[in-house]
């Protein structure tokens, strides 16, 4: 079976990203043009209906902010990559706006739908439920948004806790990698992909995370593979910052932007 490329990354929290990952991210992408990409869910943040938290007065973005930077940067990912099979997977922020919906205007809750607004079934893109879980080809490698564990060794522990399948996980912004072997001695490994975001690029950024904890020790990284249906081999790819300059190894290959 011929081989195919993929490609994974997660936590853009576009209101919040960091630009010159982003900028390295479709650089990586636009060069390897990899046969599947998965955007493993939080593309949005929707800071403005958060129930959880406070949310500060002088954050100016809206929901209407995002939606529209959402679509520019699914058309930029189209452009980038025609062809390739893209999938959004919904994240913890991305049900926001569904549970805003709800309690807000649960008339319009079709409408309010993070597929609806994001026209993709326009843009061709496939869209998966928050935790639905995604499989690689008919690869034992299966991919959620939100991990069974966060803690200090998350990835093993949420190994341990779905056991038999390798796993890629998101939303924990931290990059971790674990592995175990079971009783027949097949290994099964287990990544936490990190992200894409800052935490400090702009004051609103400031602002957003200044009731954060912990973010000191959040990465950027996301992951490319290749699996034949069966069989898959996956790395991850941190992305290195050094002033205003950004830079990776991917597939081998050197990658570096300036913004």
């Amino acid at each position: 079976m011929k081989l195919k490329t993929f490609a994974v990354f997660n936590d853009v929290h576009l209101a919040v990203s960091c630009s010159g990952s982003v900028k390295l991210l479709f650089e990586v992408l636009a060069d390897t043009s990899p046969d599947e990409i998965y955007i493993l869910g939080d593309l949005l943040d929707f800071y403005s209906i958060n129930f959880f938290g406070p949310r500060h007065p002088d954050i100016k973005f809206n929901v209407e902010d995002e939606i529209h930077s959402g679509i520019k940067f699914l058309e930029k990912l189209k452009e980038a990559c025609p062809d390739s099979d893209i999938m959004l997977c919904g994240g913890n922020h991305e049900i926001r706006l569904e549970r805003f919906a709800i309690d807000k205007c649960p008339g319009f809750f079709n409408i309010f739908r993070v597929e609806t607004m994001l026209q993709l079934e326009r843009l061709g893109i496939e869209y998966r439920k928050y935790q639905e879980i995604v499989q690689v080809g008919s690869a034992n490698l299966r991919m959620m948004h939100s991990p069974p564990s966060y803690g200090v060794n998350g990835a093993r522990s949420s190994l341990l806790a779905k056991p038999g399948s390798s796993w890629i996980f998101a939303c924990s912004h931290r990059q971790q990698h674990a592995s175990i072997s079971d009783s027949h001695g097949d290994v099964h490994h287990c990544w936490f992909n990190g992200w894409l975001g800052s935490t400090t690029e702009t004051d609103q950024h400031k602002i957003v995370y200044s009731f954060v904890k912990g973010h000191e020790n959040w990465q950027r990284c996301f992951g490319l593979g290749v699996h034949d249906g069966e069989f898959f081999n996956y790395q991850q790819s941190s992305v290195i910052q050094k002033d205003n300059k950004f830079s990776t190894m991917a597939f081998g290959n050197y990658y570096e932007v300036e913004v």
